[in-house]
């Protein structure tokens, strides 16, 4: 599955996710950061072949997230004021720990870079693709239709008010991550991470 990221101005979005994040491009509107891949789209329509899904954000995995976070912040990387304000953030529930930070990608839609503080990854790539939801076991048998992923993991954050619930699911190499945390932004028809496209249309 290659997530699809829907932007007013594809081409400057494909030179963001180049010269600040890293990423390398494969052809137009695809690119890749690691094993991760991305397709850029013009905002209003899903690509032919496309599978609609809703994303608060993408994750990608890196060794070391603040070694990320000073490389993209000298390309002209905007750490998220929204997520992670004052940078890299940790949560100690998950794999047994893991350090985090947001930024505000193409358009301001968020991408995460997320590192295993049990120094696991070594490689960057993909990490899981995140849903903000009202209903975490809903949206779970949603996903279950669409994906048949199996769950890997579950937690009841207390730090926030209110509490968050958490869940990752993996479809094969792919992970999700579900949480009921509020909006912080109003979601756009037919803009940000609005679905995932097959590999083999991605490359037809």
């Amino acid at each position: 599955m290659i997530p699809i990221l829907a932007v007013q101005n594809v081409d400057a979005a494909c030179d963001q996710l180049v010269e600040v994040f890293g990423f390398a491009r494969i052809e137009a509107g695809l690119l890749a950061f690691g094993d991760q891949q991305v397709f850029v789209a013009k905002a209003g329509a899903l690509p032919e072949g496309s599978v609609a899904q809703g994303l608060d954000h993408l994750a990608l995995r890196v060794p070391d997230v603040d070694g990320l976070q000073a490389r993209v912040t000298r390309a002209g990387g905007v750490v998220s004021q929204q997520f992670t304000p004052d940078g890299p953030r940790e949560i100690a529930a998950f794999w047994g720990g893991v350090r985090f930070v947001f930024f505000d990608g193409p358009e301001g839609w968020p991408i995460e870079f997320c590192m295993r503080r049990d120094g696991s990854i070594t490689e960057q790539g993909h990490d899981h693709y995140g849903i903000r939801c009202v209903d975490v076991a809903q949206t779970a048998a949603d996903l279950a239709q669409k994906f048949a992923p199996t769950q890997v993991a579950a937690v009841h954050l207390l730090a926030g008010t209110p509490p968050v619930d958490v869940r990752f699911l993996a479809a094969g190499a792919q992970m999700f991550e579900l949480f009921d945390e509020p909006q912080v932004r109003a979601p756009q028809a037919g803009a940000g991470w609005v679905g995932f496209l097959p590999v083999e249309t991605a490359r037809a």
